[in-house]
């Protein structure tokens, strides 16, 4: 399993290399900047998205009926599977979110594809995969350093609902998860 510190060391030097380290994080911004294709589909609700890697060639849909949250987390999650879980480059995956069967092999057409699905054990902590992406999503979208810079600077009640609406306002996130990310990073009652 790969640590929550090297996790947001990576998330870090993304954003920052990339110019793109500020709240909100554009997430579909630096989808596009590293090249990555980004598609909104209507799927079903049980759905949220996927990533096709296709050797150099990868896209991420995500789905169009979702909230802009949930959306946003999404992309982050299989940009999550990009950065973390990339094989060799001749090999193709499919990350896919949502709620059935775990990993299979597709070997069809001559070309090695590893399919990788969530389903609904992936939340139970079964699966290291699918935690990892999370957290990377998490810390993508809620930098610690500026989590903690905004905390101080509007001198954030984690109490109030108030203040935790407005910070999560300016995450672009749900309060739940920033809830859960000041929780993983510390900031907590």
């Amino acid at each position: 399993m790969i640590s929550h510190l090297k996790i947001n060391r990576i998330t870090e030097k993304l954003l920052h290399e990339r110019d793109f380290y500020r709240a909100p994080i554009d997430v579909f911004g630096l989808i596009n900047r590293i090249g990555i294709e980004l598609f909104e589909k209507p799927m079903e609700d049980c759905m949220s998205g996927f990533i096709k890697i296709e050797g150099a060639e990868s896209l991420i849909v995500i789905n169009k009926n979702h909230h802009v949250n949930r959306q946003r987390f999404t992309a982050a999650h299989e940009l999550g599977h990009y950065c973390l879980h990339r094989l060799e480059e001749d090999e193709s995956q499919l990350f896919v979110d949502e709620s059935f069967t775990n990993g299979i092999v597709d070997k069809r057409k001559h070309v090695s594809r590893r399919v990788f699905n969530r389903n609904s054990d992936s939340a139970s902590g079964e699966y290291d995969i699918e935690i990892e992406a999370n957290r990377f999503a998490a810390a993508l979208l809620m930098p610690e350093k500026l989590i903690e810079d905004y905390v101080e600077r509007w001198e954030i009640d984690i109490t109030s609902d108030f203040d935790i609406k407005r910070l999560s306002k300016r995450f672009d996130v749900s309060t739940q998860s920033l809830m859960l990310r000041l929780a993983a990073i510390g900031i907590g009652y």
